[in-house]
């Protein structure tokens, strides 16, 4: 008997080694998970620059306050970019725009280059705010401004817009020239809320409508309707969304998916959107969500429902909640996880040596 429990105390000393060690494994593993710098995750330093800029006038802009279904309409928002390449945080002509029950924002970025923007402003409820990097000629026949922008936002609606390039002639009665334009409005009442967003590649019109061509055009609505086109004049749209089907989607294996002239519906919970785009890519060199927007137009609003209060929040530009942002967001715990399971460990470790030590003591006695 004596030497059946000497081995079942070893073999007790010998379980809880082997499972301090497990655990200590383990807990070493959970921290080179998701939001550590270790060398066994480079896709998290690359991730790092791909985080939304909603902080930025370039995105979405900031989120008005939850609204609750019960107690009025949900928020509605708008954005636009000529061009977005988010790996890289630079954007040209980008606006943004959003109304709700806890006020409105507006924001306008005509260029940010690697996270810093060289023109743009934001305004809240009550705010407006116009500029331009460079005034190039301002006389009473002709004006040519770059890089100009303009916000405005109101207890119950918001509106954005920016130019890479503005040229009037007569103040616009003549002639004018746009290249390159992102706007944004959004609006807000109990009832309902309601977006839309253009972008354009350059806009010429000629006497006041008499002749108006457009270049690359795209625009989305909260009603659910957007569309995308590659050229109009006097309206007469050609290559556009609704002649290709809704879109040309190139998936290029290992590389990258590529959507063009493409409209899709988007909204969230109690909500309706649109985003239309020139062009997207998305999934490059293996990364999760998009990456590029081209010519790219979303919205999003809805209207007051009757039905139990829930919270209702302003659904993000990229169509969904980046995978950067969540796997961003799983990172927090980690270290505390990793730490946890270290501590259980080492206890764990403890006790199979206070074990295995005891067996030895009785031994020798």
């Amino acid at each position: 008997m004596e030497g059946t429990r000497r081995m079942q105390k070893w073999v007790a000393g010998g379980i809880g080694s082997v499972a301090a060690l497990a655990v200590l494994s383990n807990g070493a593993a959970a921290a080179t998970l998701p939001g550590s710098t270790s060398s066994s995750t480079p896709t998290l330093i690359v991730s790092s620059l791909l985080a939304p800029l909603t902080n930025s006038p370039t995105s979405a802009g900031p989120a008005p306050a939850p609204t609750a279904v019960g107690q009025g309409a949900p928020a509605g928002s708008a954005s636009g970019a000529v061009l977005r390449i988010d790996p890289l945080r630079t954007c040209v002509s980008c606006s943004q725009a959003s109304a709700g029950r806890g006020g409105s924002s507006a924001g306008a970025t005509p260029l940010r280059l690697l996270g810093h923007d060289l023109a743009g402003g934001t305004s809240t409820t009550g705010e407006n705010g116009s500029g331009a990097m460079f005034v190039l000629i301002a006389n009473p026949l002709i004006k040519l401004a770059l890089l100009d922008w303009l916000t405005a936002a109101s207890a119950g609606g918001a509106h954005s817009r920016t130019a890479v390039a503005d040229v009037a002639v007569a103040g616009g009665r003549l002639a004018s020239v746009t290249v390159l334009e992102s706007q944004s409005n959004a609006s807000w009442t109990p009832a309902a809320s309601h977006s839309g967003a253009a972008t354009n590649g350059a806009v010429a019109n000629v006497g006041q409508g008499a002749v108006v061509v457009v270049l690359l055009h795209s625009n989305s609505s909260s009603n659910g309707s957007g569309k995308v086109y590659v050229a109009s004049i006097n309206g007469n749209e050609i290559l556009s969304s609704q002649q290709t089907g809704g879109g040309i989607p190139i998936n290029i294996p290992g590389v990258a998916t590529i959507d063009l002239l493409f409209t899709r519906a988007a909204g969230g919970v109690g909500t309706t959107g649109n985003v239309a785009a020139g062009g997207q890519v998305s999934a490059l060199l293996g990364q999760r969500g998009e990456q590029v927007l081209v010519f790219g137009a979303a919205t999003n609003a809805g209207t007051r429902a009757h039905t139990t209060p829930v919270e209702v929040t302003r659904v993000a530009n990229h169509q969904a909640v980046s995978a950067v942002t969540a796997a961003r967001g799983s990172a927090a715990p980690t270290p505390n996880t990793g730490a946890a399971l270290g501590l259980a460990g080492l206890l764990l470790l403890g006790a199979g040596a206070a074990l295995a030590s005891g067996a030895r003591r009785r031994r020798h006695v």
